[in-house]
């Protein structure tokens, strides 16, 4: 990530830190003077606020043991082991840059909600949605993918991020991947429509990761000024 990119991603995360912050000392203040709370307002961020934050650099031999269907970019390993992840928090529409350590340890526990299996697209998309997507499942009787299909979508596409659409109530999600040429895309899913056939066809992926990023922050405040209006 360049260091223009690290700054826009820097600026939009303090911005809406600071507004979190902010409605929530607003709510603190209220609570106390209004409901008698006497819980601190130290308590009440830890517990209640959103906020944006970078991960935890990751140690190159996680990143080379994951082990992805496509390896990973050269520019997606760069922000690996600078900066880990990232997690927008609801003021930037829930916006995540997986975090591989956390994938690595979801798969292998117990809650089924919560299992990873790949950074396939389609996997993903049941991952996003707590493993409960019958149109991608093969076990339900509502899956309208063939075996093939599924294949071909988590073999070429790996997904590295998501965020949720807030302008369709949070039906619907951006996935963010990278194909077998190693440039970035956004695939939009709505629950209604699953417009991602075309995949199947041609692959979307247009940009380079810091464009992806830019691409995608620009998405996310457009339908956050749009609401706001």
């Amino acid at each position: 990530m360049n260091s223009d990119t690290l700054r826009l991603l820097t600026e939009a995360m303090n911005n809406r830190n600071q507004r979190e912050r902010a409605f929530r000392e607003d709510y603190h203040t209220y609570l106390v003077e209004q409901k008698g709370e006497t819980e601190s307002l130290e308590e009440h961020l830890r517990r209640y606020a959103s906020m944006a934050a970078f991960g935890q650099p990751l140690p190159a031999e996680l990143i080379e043991r994951f082990q992805p269907a496509i390896p990973f970019p050269a520019e997606l390993v760069e922000f690996y082991r600078q900066h880990g992840s990232f997690k927008g928090g609801n003021r930037l529409s829930t916006w995540t840059l997986l975090d591989l350590a956390e994938l690595e340890r979801n798969r292998t526990t117990d809650r089924d909600y919560e299992r990873f299996h790949s950074l396939g697209l389609a996997d993903m998309i049941k991952y996003v949605w707590g493993n409960d997507r019958p149109e991608v499942d093969l076990d339900s009787g509502d899956v309208i993918f063939s075996r093939e299909q599924l294949e071909y979508l988590n073999q070429n596409y790996q997904v590295v991020g998501f965020w949720t659409d807030v302008d369709a109530g949070e039906e619907a999600h951006y996935y963010l991947y990278y194909d077998q040429s190693g440039r970035f895309g956004l695939a939009h899913l709505h629950q209604d429509e699953w417009d991602i056939f075309d995949l199947l066809e041609e692959s979307g992926a247009i940009y380079t990761w810091d464009e992806v990023i830019v691409a995608s922050l620009a998405k996310i405040e457009q339908a956050e000024d749009e609401a706001e209006g």
